[in-house]
């Protein structure tokens, strides 16, 4: 009896030793992050994205529309059910649906912050356009209505998220209200993602497309858009000057489109992403997702 309790007593130690040693490896280990692109389940352009870490850190952009909100779950569970932020670009349906939809029914899911473009209702209704489809934002900010976690990114705003940095360069304001012709896309955040000890970087434009962003984002912002990787604004399709791009200079192109979007001849993605790999960038889009790029 005595060796039994000696032996199970051991048995113990080894098993805590090895579970403190785990923890002190899981809190001194390195921080491995990466950024995937998804496709949406409903064969939509949307905009879907997570940055991961391997701490089980998570923040989510956009998710892409109502149908595709399992999808989301999906990935949302696999990290653990808890979500550090949520950055919505812009609140157009194939952007903000899926979010909608979690948001109502969050069941398991955590989160922390919630991150949008603070675009105004009733300025918006004056403008809007056949594409706006306004019904879900209006579902959107009855939702969110009171929530504490919902904040309003300012222009110039630089938020730090575990280690991560996001630097906002576009948002909905009295400059980007002047962008009338489009304001439901053309106040998309625009924000450059860095890690403070990693060596790559991410800009997103969200659905940004007109000339009028682009001279005003290179005017004030100039070098300071260079990036590693870039989300094409507007899906690749009729999407942000040339100029823009060349100023941008990424290794990595990402366009939210799938294969209809791609190939349709009316479109103008093709050409883009044809034009991208002139510039030397590694073009990816929906026919080959999920898209991971090392950050």
């Amino acid at each position: 009896m005595k060796h039994t309790k000696k032996y199970l007593l051991m048995c113990i130690e080894v098993i805590a030793a090895i579970l403190i040693i785990f923890l002190i490896f899981r809190l001194t280990a390195d921080t491995k992050w990466e950024i995937t692109q998804y496709s949406d389940a409903s064969e939509s352009q949307a905009i879907f994205y997570t940055i991961t870490s391997n701490k089980k850190d998570l923040v989510v952009i956009d998710g892409g529309v109502t149908a595709n909100a399992e999808k989301v779950r999906e990935v949302i569970k696999k990290n653990g059910n808890h979500v550090d932020a949520w950055i919505l670009t812009h609140p157009h349906p194939d952007h903000i649906g899926a979010f909608n939809e979690i948001y109502a029914q969050p069941g398991k899911i955590k989160i922390d912050q919630i991150y949008d473009n603070g675009l105004d209702y009733e300025y918006y209704d004056t403008l809007d356009r056949e594409w706006d489809n306004i019904g879900t934002y209006a579902t959107y900010l009855d939702l969110t209505s009171g929530d504490s976690r919902i904040k309003h990114v300012s222009r110039n705003t630089t938020l730090e998220i575990k280690d991560l940095t996001f630097e906002f360069m576009n948002t909905y304001d009295e400059i980007s209200k002047e962008f009338k012709e489009d304001i439901g896309n053309d106040a998309s955040l625009v924000f450059k993602v860095s890690r403070k000890e990693g060596p790559k970087t991410m800009l997103f434009t969200g659905d940004c497309h007109s000339a009028v962003v682009s001279e005003y984002l290179i005017k004030e912002y100039g070098e300071r858009l260079k990036a590693d990787y870039v989300q094409m604004g507007h899906h690749g399709n009729n999407t942000l000057p040339q100029k823009f791009y060349e100023y941008v200079n990424p290794s990595k192109a990402c366009f939210d489109a799938p294969e209809w979007l791609v190939n349709g001849e009316q479109f103008t993605t093709k050409a883009t992403q044809d034009y991208m790999r002139t510039m030397g960038a590694e073009v990816y889009d929906y026919t080959t997702s999920p898209n991971r790029l090392d950050f």
